[in-house]
C-alpha cells in the first residue's frame, strides 16, 4: 500500500471514528454539473502535489491503531465479538478502502485543481518536493497530535467562557445555564 493511499485510508478511518461530530458537519456540495471542465494539466499537477505532499508519511503504525479503534467501535454493542467476525470485518474494511481510494483521490485532486491556479499548484509541488516540505510532511503527524491535544485542553475553558459571556450579556435563568453547562445528547437518528 503506497504512503499516500495509507494517509487517505487513515483520514477516512479517522472520519469514521469521528462519528457524531462528522454527522453534524456540513459537507461541501458536489461540483455543479454546469461547472467548467477541469484543465487536465491542472488536474495532473494536483495529483502530483498530493503525492508530493502526502507521499513522505510513514503510516503503518497509525493505520493499525486507527483500524483497531474502528473495529472496536464497530463491534461495540454487539455480542461478544468472535475473532472470525473481526477478521471478516477487517477484510470488508480493506476491500471498501481499496474500492473507494481511487475515487477519493480523484475528488481531492479535482478540488485542488478547481481552487488553485496552475502556478499555485506548481509552487506547492515544488515546496512539498523540497527538503523543507518533506521535513514538514514527515513531522506533521507529531505536530497534529500536539495541536489536537492543545485544542482538546482548551475546549472546556472556551465553552465555559462562551457560557459566561452569553449569560452575562443576555441574562440566563438558572435552568438555561444548567442546560448550557450540561447539554443532553441528541436522540439517535431514526432508522
Amino acid at each position: 500500500m503506497g504512503h499516500f493511499r495509507k494517509l487517505i485510508v487513515a483520514a477516512a478511518s479517522a472520519a469514521m471514528l469521528a462519528g457524531a461530530s462528522i454527522a453534524t458537519a456540513q459537507p461541501a456540495p458536489p461540483p455543479a454539473a454546469d461547472q467548467a471542465p477541469i484543465d487536465p494539466a491542472k488536474l495532473a499537477l494536483a495529483h502530483k502535489m498530493l503525492d508530493a505532499q502526502m507521499g513522505q508519511i510513514n503510516m503503518p503504525a497509525l493505520l493499525r491503531n486507527l483500524d483497531q479503534q474502528m473495529f472496536a467501535q464497530m463491534m461495540t454493542g454487539s455480542p461478544k465479538a468472535d475473532p472470525a467476525m473481526q477478521r471478516r470485518l477487517e477484510a470488508a474494511v480493506e476491500k471498501a478502502q481499496a474500492e473507494m481510494f481511487p475515487h477519493m483521490l480523484d475528488s481531492m485532486a479535482a478540488a485542488f485543481a478547481r481552487n488553485l491556479s496552475q502556478q499555485e499548484l506548481q509552487d506547492a509541488v515544488g515546496f512539498y518536493s523540497s527538503p523543507s516540505g518533506r521535513a514538514i510532511v514527515q513531522k506533521m503527524p507529531a505536530i497534529m497530535n500536539e495541536v489536537v491535544g492543545a485544542v482538546i485542553q482548551w475546549m472546556p475553558r472556551m465553552r465555559e467562557a462562551v457560557i459566561e459571556s452569553l449569560c452575562a450579556d443576555n441574562g440566563c435563568t438558572p435552568a438555561q445555564r444548567e442546560a448550557l453547562e450540561h447539554p443532553q445528547p441528541p436522540p439517535p437518528p431514526a432508522r
